[in-house]
C-alpha cells in the first residue's frame, strides 16, 4: 500500500492525503494472464521511470523534487 503525501502547508514536513493505494496492480506480474495454472501471456503495464538521488555527505539527508521532466530518447 502506498500512501499519498504532500508538503505540509506550514512548509515543515509532509502530510498524508487520500487513501493508501495498492501499487501492486502496476507490476508486470499483475498483468500476467494465467489459465489452468499456466501463464498464457505476459503483461506489460507501460513505461517504467525512476527518480534517484544519493546523499554523498553520508548524513542520511532526503531529497525533495519539485518537478520532473521526461524527454523521450531518439
Amino acid at each position: 500500500m502506498v500512501p499519498g503525501r504532500t508538503p505540509a502547508p506550514t512548509g515543515s514536513g509532509w502530510e498524508p492525503f487520500g487513501p493508501a493505494l495498492d501499487a501492486t496492480v502496476l507490476s508486470d506480474e499483475h498483468a500476467e494472464h494465467i489459465e489452468d495454472g499456466h501463464i498464457r501471456s505476459l503483461g506489460f503495464t507501460g513505461a517504467f521511470a525512476g527518480l534517484w538521488a544519493w546523499d554523498l555527505t553520508g548524513g542520511g539527508h532526503h531529497a525533495d523534487f519539485d518537478e520532473v521532466t521526461y524527454r523521450a530518447g531518439h
